[in-house]
């Protein structure tokens, strides 16, 4: 809603870049900053003009699993059917003995929309959701983003170096789209699902950032509850989950 909303006023062509607010997984409120005030329930923004481009790049490191499975049933960000069975239960059949620890353990293994809904045409892209909440007594899944009804989905997991070693691709795909200006500034804005599943190695996320951009430049951002950016050159922003998302300020 917010980024269409945004989209609405500026344009498709905009790029938009940043998360939505989180409260260290606790789930209950989230506080803004916006210049004296301090808000809640609201979004703030800060607008960039002038002779620069934006370079963006976005990965997860999670892969896909088995074969894909039509969302038969969603609205909003609540799936009830997977190929025509309750969400829940594939998810329990895929997850076995982990199954009990649902919500919780969903952040390992989010759904990846794939085709015109998600992949951008990449191999080692997908739009993910993470999983928030499980009504087992209609068998849905709620997750931090909107599910499509219709979309093609797949189960995905990750390990440690295939997440750390996303984040320094997304940083290279974000100067790569910079081009030859001069880098002046970064933003980094990583989901807070990477940071439970990395644990005591979250700093290296950020230096494999670094190692990209140098250390002589500003780095700016946030562990979030879902991340905004566009995937593609001049293409439209997407909320994502579970991902790392660099954007660059090249002069």
């Amino acid at each position: 809603a917010i980024l269409r909303g945004m989209a609405s006023v500026l344009g498709e062509q905009v790029p938009i870049a940043g998360g939505t607010a989180g409260d260290a997984g606790k789930f209950y409120r989230t506080w803004q900053f916006a210049g004296d005030k301090v808000l809640s329930d609201a979004a703030v923004a800060i607008g960039f003009s002038g002779d620069f481009y934006l370079g963006t790049g976005v990965r997860s490191g999670w892969s896909s699993i088995g074969l894909p499975k039509k969302a038969t049933r969603a609205s909003g960000n609540i799936l009830y059917e997977l190929d025509g069975q309750p969400a829940l239960k594939v998810f329990e059949r895929f997850l076995g003995k982990h199954a009990e620890k649902l919500p919780a353990v969903g952040v390992e293994y989010p759904l990846g929309l794939v085709g015109k809904w998600g992949d951008a045409g990449e191999d080692d892209y997908h739009l993910l959701r993470a999983t928030m909440t499980v009504n087992r007594q209609e068998g849905s899944i709620s997750f931090a983003g909107e599910i499509p009804e219709g979309a093609m989905m797949r189960l995905t997991c990750g390990d440690n170096t295939s997440i750390l070693e996303a984040a320094g691709k997304a940083a290279r795909l974000a100067m790569a789209d910079m081009g030859d200006r001069t880098l002046a500034m970064v933003f980094v804005y990583s989901c807070m699902a990477r940071k439970i599943v990395l644990g005591r190695r979250t700093r290296e996320e950020m230096e494999r950032i670094r190692q990209v951009v140098g250390n002589r430049v500003p780095m700016v951002g946030f562990y979030s509850y879902g991340e905004y950016c566009r995937v593609k050159c001049r293409g439209p922003s997407l909320l994502h989950n579970e991902t790392a998302t660099v954007s660059v300020i090249g002069i």
